[in-house]
């Protein structure tokens, strides 16, 4: 099962939604962090390469949105993956969260069926964007070597047609000598 593989944080004060999450995450697979404070999540998130990080909104320290923020500024995987999670946040509040690097959300309180399924859409959009990263970094590989061979043969045909002008030359040399 690939789920085994997917690295998740959650984030959230309340200890119960915390432990929700991670039971019902881990039961699926996933290997579930967690913090409770903004400035704990940015600390994990910047030691360990995260898939996902499920973010409540309202946290002490620094807020979801702008932990939001300063990953998708800062961090170098670009396909990391967030989902932000408030119980009191409205839907144009979330569609805000969304337009600023949030992939989805959850509104509380969390059904398992809800949670399992916003989570695995979200990693399968992240295991193609991987894919397509992959394939491109490739793509880019063999490009770069056929623009070598190019040259390479290039310089041949550069070489080949002096060396046959030279050829000429001497052989006009020649005649001339005749």
């Amino acid at each position: 099962d690939e789920s085994t593989n997917h690295q998740i944080l959650i984030v959230d004060d309340e200890s119960d939604i915390t432990q929700f999450c991670k039971v019902a995450l881990e039961r699926s697979g996933f290997c579930c962090d967690e913090a409770s404070d903004g400035p704990a999540a940015m600390k994990m998130v910047l030691a360990k390469r995260y898939d996902l990080v499920l973010l409540d909104v309202n946290l002490p320290g620094i807020e979801g949105p702008e932990i939001c923020e300063q990953l998708r500024e800062h961090l170098s995987c670009s396909n990391l993956k967030i989902i932000m999670m408030s119980g009191h946040a409205t839907s144009d509040e979330m569609g805000k969260m969304l337009l600023k690097g949030a992939d989805d959300y959850l509104s509380k309180p969390i059904s398992m069926a809800q949670l399992q399924a916003k989570v695995n859409g979200t990693l399968r959009l992240k295991e193609a964007q991987d894919r397509a990263d992959c394939l491109n970094t490739r793509l880019l590989k063999v490009n770069e070597t056929v623009v070598q061979a190019q040259r390479s043969r290039a310089g041949d045909l550069i070489h080949l047609r002096n060396g046959l002008a030279q050829a000429l030359a001497k052989v006009v040399q020649h005649r001339e000598g005749e």
